[in-house]
């Protein structure tokens, strides 16, 4: 969907529009991260990208036609808030991944969680099981020439966050978020 120009150079203030968005599911993301405060660990028989339709061709919304990477993660780390905040609800992670054609990906994410019983719960030492969410913005680094594509592209993740056995040591933390490309 094209918007004549003058759609696009109101004054931010002055549109009555919202401006067009175009998003196509990529791919899936899951991992299990152990944590000991805000710091997270992911080991290599924690998680995958996969494609829940078992599709491996996309096109984007703007007419790209993209190979979908599949694979394993082979380690990662993160972080819960940060240095400077630590009631922040920022979420860092970075996981290394082997893919199916035997290349290698990292991937890069950055964004926000919320849990239900706010960010003080996931401290909580009486809490037995926490839920919420999570939103991602993601960048990448591959070697593989049918992959390249997410050098160039960012992707958006939407997410479900769940920690079990939670205590004063740390737990179990699960993320799973479906990614798109946007347009």
């Amino acid at each position: 969907m094209s918007m004549p120009a003058t759609d696009w150079v109101q004054p931010w203030g002055d549109r009555t529009t919202l401006w067009p968005k175009r998003m196509a599911y990529a791919v899936s993301l899951h991992t299990t991260a152990r944590f000991a405060g805000r710091n997270l660990t992911v080991s290599a028989e924690d998680g995958a990208l996969y494609h829940v339709h078992d599709k491996t061709v996309l096109t984007t919304p703007d007419g790209l036609r993209c190979d979908l990477p599949a694979g394993d993660i082979t380690a990662g780390t993160g972080r819960i808030g940060t240095p400077d905040d630590a009631k922040s609800v920022h979420l860092e992670l970075r996981l290394q991944m082997r893919l199916t054609d035997r290349s290698n990906l990292l991937i890069n994410c950055r964004g926000v969680v919320g849990f239900d019983g706010g960010l003080n719960a996931f401290f909580s030492s009486n809490v037995e099981s926490l839920r919420g969410s999570s939103f991602i913005a993601t960048s990448h680094e591959t070697d593989s020439p049918t992959f390249r594509w997410l050098n160039r592209r960012q992707l958006f993740g939407v997410g479900r966050i769940e920690v079990s056995k939670p205590s004063a040591s740390g737990g179990e933390l699960e993320l799973g978020f479906d990614l798109y490309a946007a347009a």
